[in-house]
Order: structure tokens, then sequence, then C-alpha cells
């Protein structure tokens, strides 16, 4: 009997709907993220779509709880976005991120990833189950543009349609939470 190993893929295209959030906990309601430089917007041109471009030079920049011109050390906590990987349903099984290009405070830590096959409301929190809650493989600073250390994790046997991320914990005192890609892998 052989044993085949089958190598995960990258679960999410440039081009798959992408929604920036903000203020946003696990199993809470999405509160959407705009354009801008105030409280709960993402930074003109630092777009979520970025966070899976598959380029190194963009990233996904949000301001969360604060705007462009303040800091603190929970400002860009409870960010992130909400995905629908348009391959279709994935078994989510680690992830890495690569950092930003500047300002180490702003990488992410520890991160929330949850999971939905709900059609239609992806904003409510109630269609939204928690598949993982921990580092974020950023805890050492590897760098700028730099890949953070895989995540792997077996907890997850369930194939889903969505993916919910959010930042718990960010580096240090910044103006927002940062990241050039965030890399989700699985099996389809």
């Amino acid at each position: 009997m052989f044993c085949v190993q089958v190598s995960m893929s990258r679960l999410t295209q440039t081009s798959d709907p992408i929604f920036g959030i903000c203020n946003t906990t696990v199993g809470g309601d999405s509160t959407p993220s705009i354009s801008g430089s105030n409280p709960c917007n993402f930074y003109p041109g630092e777009i979520p779509s970025n966070a899976i471009d598959n380029i190194n030079t963009t990233k996904y920049t949000n301001f969360g709880g604060g705007s462009s011109i303040s800091s603190s050390a929970t400002q860009g906590c409870n960010t992130g976005f909400y995905v629908t990987p348009s391959m279709g349903p994935s078994m989510l099984k680690a992830f890495a991120f690569v950092t930003g290009n500047d300002n180490s405070n702003r990488d992410p830590t520890a991160i929330t990833i949850e999971g939905s096959n709900s059609t239609s409301s992806l904003t409510i929190g109630t269609s939204w189950t928690l598949i993982y809650s921990g580092p974020s493989g950023l805890s050492s600073d590897p760098g700028r543009r730099t890949l953070g250390v895989q995540q792997t994790f077996s907890s997850n046997t369930v194939y889903y349609l969505n993916y919910r991320l959010l930042t718990t914990t960010q580096r240090g005192t910044g103006s927002s939470v940062q990241y050039s890609e965030a890399i989700l892998l699985g099996y389809f």
C-alpha cells in the first residue's frame, strides 16, 4: 500500500471577491471598511485586494479604531477581510503572512480565521464558524516584505465557501495593521 501525499494549494485567486472589515470580533457582525484615513478606513491605494494579489510590493492597511494620525497598541486590532474563493468549497489547513514594507509595529501577531457556507449574509456574525485562533506566524519580526512562519493546523475538517480573517493583536504601537499577503492554504 502506498501513501500519497497531496500538497496544499493556495485557496484564493487575485480576482476573488474580498471585503475589508473593521471593529469586528469572532462571531460578531462584520463592519465594512472603506477607503480613507479615518476610523474604520483602509488606506487609499492599500486596499483589501492587495492582501491576495500575489505581489509582495503591495499591501493592505487598515486603521481600525483610529485614524492615520493616531496610534495605539490596539488600533489595528479587529480589522481584516472576508473573501469568497472562486475555486469553490475548500478546506483551510494552513496560512502564512508576508509583512508590509515598513513599520514592524503594524504586523499582525495573532489572528482568527472563520469559515462560512452562507451564500448571502456574510456580514451577519452567526454565519461564521471559528476555525483558528492563535499566532499569525509573525511572532518574531522576519523583516520587511518577508514571508513569516507558515501556521499549519489539523483541527479543521470542513469545506467552506468563505473565509473571514481578523487581526487580534499587533506587534506594537502603530496607526494601523498592515500586511502584503495573507496566504490561505488547503484543499479543494
